[in-house]
């Protein structure tokens, strides 16, 4: 038999097909979960306060009446001589807010108390939330809001401008300032276990933490 006449090797014999080895299958990609929207805070449940920090959902339990008192405590004392003309012995010149929804760019904060001056936001509007930043913010904390209150919000208080921020551990007794600096806060106050403190932005009155403190 001639070169000629054998028949082809099995790889290059016509009309046969080659053979490829199997395509590896991919897997599907991932479900990707759309960020929260302002209807998730609104859903939230009754007995969670639900925010929206950096584009997560952030639930925290309402909280025990120790830390009911203390915010409710440092809401009469900020708010009776600070809200609106003033009361007593106080200069006014402020709106002293309970739990105000803030939709601060992308993020929904709801601080315990906030506080706008009254030469920058003369009115309070109608809706159901605030998008102008607050003057001051007191943030009251409980085992279950420590890290959000320190590690998430202020950073935010940080870049809306809120010129000062009060964080309040009734369990510690301790209150704390911070003042906006432009670029970082800076520990303006603290009580030192002190009963009373006269702090920024109402430095003007001394206010008394011993009922906070129960």
């Amino acid at each position: 038999m001639s070169l000629s006449d054998r028949p082809p090797p099995p790889s290059v014999r016509h009309g046969t097909p080659s053979v490829r080895p199997p395509t590896p299958s991919v897997p599907p990609p991932p479900s990707v979960r759309p960020p929260p929207s302002v209807e998730d805070v609104r859903r939230s449940p009754g007995h969670f306060c639900a925010e929206m920090l950096d584009n997560e959902l952030v639930y925290r339990l309402r909280f025990s009446n120790r830390f009911v008192n203390a915010k409710s405590v440092l809401g009469m004392e900020i708010g009776y001589r600070y809200h609106g003309e003033g009361g007593g012995d106080g200069p006014g010149g402020w709106w002293i807010l309970d739990e105000p929804e803030l939709r601060l760019g992308h993020d929904v904060v709801v601080p315990d108390l906030a506080g706008w001056r009254m030469d920058r936001m003369p009115e309070i509007n109608d809706e159901l939330y605030f998008t102008q930043p607050p003057d001051w913010v007191c943030e009251v904390l409980s085992p279950h809001s420590a890290r959000t209150n320190s590690m998430r919000k202020l950073p935010i208080y940080l870049r809306e401008q809120v010129r000062h921020v009060w964080i309040v551990d009734p369990f510690a007794q301790t209150l704390v300032v911070f003042r906006h600096t432009g670029s970082q806060w800076l520990l303006a106050a603290d009580n030192g276990g002190d009963p009373t403190i006269r702090a920024e932005p109402f430095e003007e009155t001394e206010v008394n933490l011993r009922r906070a403190w129960i």
